[in-house]
């Protein structure tokens, strides 16, 4: 070769590789083997999120004293010295958090039968100032020798405040007053002491951060530190500690109960690599605390409810009446009445009443029948003298079940008592309305909008004391503003589609369900929806859906019932019953209706689903009823699903309902299927 060694190869070393070292190897280093020593550490960014939670102190009872203003009239703004404040009841509420009070005033001064206002000025740092922010007037009374106010309950936001009371009306002659505390709560943020992981050497899953380094490569050493070659080493940050182990994994975590406020910048941790020949670098892992923002999470509770067909008692008095005299021998007479039985109702448990009047209260025979609109008789009867006791007989129809329609009850008496005799009849029963179904007695369900409680759990993520709190219905018919500083509006009550909503500023909340709610009536779920607004103005928006999850239950006749925006459950007994699935939504994949079960369907009763309302391009564009309705078994169940739009591309095929306790395949179902209207 043409270099200066001896050897064969181009460099200029004695060896007979190719590189420019002195060893036998292909690489750049001084040692024997075949890799590459050298060591590159780059920097590491993690982001963790601080999330944070409230935290509420007890502060216990207290009492402090003070001096009322006689008849001083107070400003708006008032400049106060320190002796004057000396003299007057004064609170602290510490930077980010809130404390709510309950309190009350007593006084054993001399006052002649005088009130007193009550007023509440807070300091303005800028200028000494204290600026009035609430006031009670005629809150404390006072007779002769003592009196006490009621209870007042108000939250603070971070500030000093002093609390003064002056005379409304009266005279008072160097009267004193004590502010007893009842309860004092300090309400903060702190945070939770989430964490972050990865490993410093490998980067993360996309290989940001990963180092350049031979195998055997070690983190050495962390902010000075000595990281120990087998187990964890712990680091204490600013605002945590960091746990790495020598391999490059690391788990930092947030200390807990960190006012989230302390936290003004990033944690940054130097770790050093160190080669098995003894090679370094260094580089930096920053732990990028964002603070958690504003973030507000849907609720959704569950508030059984049950509905039943309608039924009432029907009572149709004295519909029929026969009236004779009897002068020889034996006498009689007809009179006739009709009455009608609602459409859609079935008039059942069917019992006629009979009053005498007259000289023949005894010694009446009555017969009877039952007529319907084209006069054929429906059920006869007759009633023998001895069951007519203190003028009146009852005859229970057994078995008669009248469907709609108009009917005629006949009546026929006769005696051979001398004199003037009248029967009058009357038919009683149960109408049972087989299209309406009402739900029944008023239910309450409670929860908490802001922790979860009462519904799934999942809280919503506050980053201060104070936030704000909106609310309406979903129609936006009515609505509410709940601000916990402002002890005027900590509590509305906000009316929805089937009950009104009572929500406090904390986010407790109670919800009343309506009594007797037809369930045609519950085209959508009941659902209200809710701003926060923080302290530093910004929100979030979130909803609370009340599932009104109903338990249908039928009559022995053919009842046909809507289904509802909620899942509901139908129970319909005997009878060839219907269930209807109106179009309630036209962007939902079901129409706007829930998922429904039905316990006791059954084809030999001839029960029915109705979905004409929810199908489009039937036997057109969107193909064959195939298309559009498919069934699956789930052990004894069917399930059945539809695809709104059947060869259409807008909707897929959806669970809408499951018959419980039957296979059904779709040919048998086809026929109990209304799909045309």
């Amino acid at each position: 070769d043409s270099d200066s060694d001896s050897d064969s190869d181009s460099d200029s070393d004695s060896d007979s590789d190719s590189d420019s070292d002195s060893d036998s190897d292909s690489d750049s280093d001084s040692d024997s083997d075949s890799d590459s020593d050298s060591v590159n550490a780059v920097d590491d960014n993690v982001t963790l999120d601080v999330e944070t939670e409230e935290v509420s102190i007890n502060n216990g009872p207290s009492s402090q004293s003070g001096a009322t203003l006689a008849t001083v009239g107070l400003g708006n703004v008032l400049n106060l010295s320190v002796a004057e404040l000396d003299a007057q009841s004064t609170f602290t509420v510490e930077e980010g958090t809130s404390r709510t009070l309950t309190i009350q005033a007593s006084s054993l001064g001399v006052s002649l039968l005088s009130t007193y206002n009550l007023n509440i000025y807070k300091l303005n740092p800028d200028d000494g100032t204290y600026t009035r922010v609430d006031s009670v007037p005629n809150w404390l009374q006072v007779g002769l020798v003592a009196g006490s106010s009621g209870q007042l309950t108000l939250t603070l936001p971070e500030g000093e405040y002093a609390f003064l009371l002056n005379v409304a009306n009266g005279v008072s002659v160097l009267t004193g007053f004590t502010l007893n505390v009842l309860q004092d709560t300090t309400h903060g943020f702190v945070t939770t002491g989430n964490s972050a992981a990865g490993n410093v050497i490998d980067g993360d899953g996309d290989g940001t951060g990963g180092d350049t380094a031979p195998a055997g490569t070690l983190v050495s050493d962390v902010d000075g530190t000595a990281v120990n070659e087998s187990g964890n080493t712990e680091i204490t940050g600013q605002y945590g500690t960091l746990t790495i182990d020598a391999l490059g994994n690391y788990t930092y975590t947030l200390n807990a109960g960190l006012d989230a406020s302390s936290i003004t910048g990033n944690e940054t941790f130097t770790y050093e690599l160190t080669t098995p020949n003894g090679s370094t670098s260094s580089a930096t892992l920053t732990i990028d605390l964002q603070p958690a923002g504003l973030l507000a999470v849907d609720d959704s509770v569950d508030l059984a409810t049950s509905a039943s067909v309608v039924q009432e008692a029907e009572n149709f008095a004295n519909i029929a009446t026969a009236s004779w005299t009897t002068v020889l021998g034996t006498n009689s007479a007809t009179g006739t009445g009709g009455f009608t039985v609602e459409a859609d109702s079935v008039l059942h448990n069917i019992s006629l009443g009979f009053a005498v009047t007259g000289v023949a209260l005894t010694g009446t025979n009555i017969t009877w029948a039952i007529l319907d609109s084209g006069g054929t008789s429906v059920r006869t009867g007759s009633v023998a003298s001895g069951a007519i006791i203190g003028g009146v007989a009852t005859v229970n129809v057994a078995g008669l079940d009248l469907t709609a329609g108009n009917y005629t009850l006949r009546v026929t008496g006769s005696s051979s008592v001398l004199g003037l005799t009248t029967v009058r009849g009357s038919v009683n029963g149960t109408e049972t309305h087989v299209e309406e179904f009402h739900t029944g007695a008023s239910a309450t369900v409670t929860g908490n909008i802001l922790d979860g409680s009462g519904a799934d759990g999942v809280a919503d993520n506050l980053i201060s004391v104070g936030t704000k709190i909106s609310i309406s219905n979903a129609n936006d018919t009515d609505s509410a503003a709940l601000d916990p500083y402002n002890r005027n509006a900590t509590s509305a009550t906000v009316d929805g589609l089937y009950g009104t909503l009572t929500i406090n500023a904390d986010g407790s909340y109670s919800y009343v369900r309506d009594a007797n709610i037809d369930l045609s009536t519950m085209t959508q779920k009941e659902v209200f929806d809710y701003t926060l607004t923080a302290t530093d103005g910004s929100t979030s928006n979130a909803s609370l859906t009340i599932d009104l999850n109903m338990q249908i239950t039928g009559s022995a006749y053919a009842d046909t019932v809507n289904s509802t925006a909620n899942d509901d459950t139908f129970t319909l007994g005997a009878g060839g019953d219907t269930v209807v699935y109106n179009l309630l939504d036209n962007a939902d994949a079901t129409g706007g209706n829930g998922t429904d079960t039905w316990t006791d369907f059954s084809l030999a009763q001839d029960d029915q689903i109705d979905i004409s309302d929810l199908l489009i391009g039937l036997n057109g564009a969107g193909g064959t009823i195939g298309n559009f309705v498919s069934v699956e078994f789930d052990g004894e169940n069917t399930i059945v699903s539809i695809d709104r739009d059947g060869q259409g591309t807008n909707f897929e095929s959806t669970q809408l309902i499951t018959l419980e306790g039957v296979n059904v395949s779709l040919e048998e179902l086809l026929q109990h299927l209304n799909t045309d209207g």
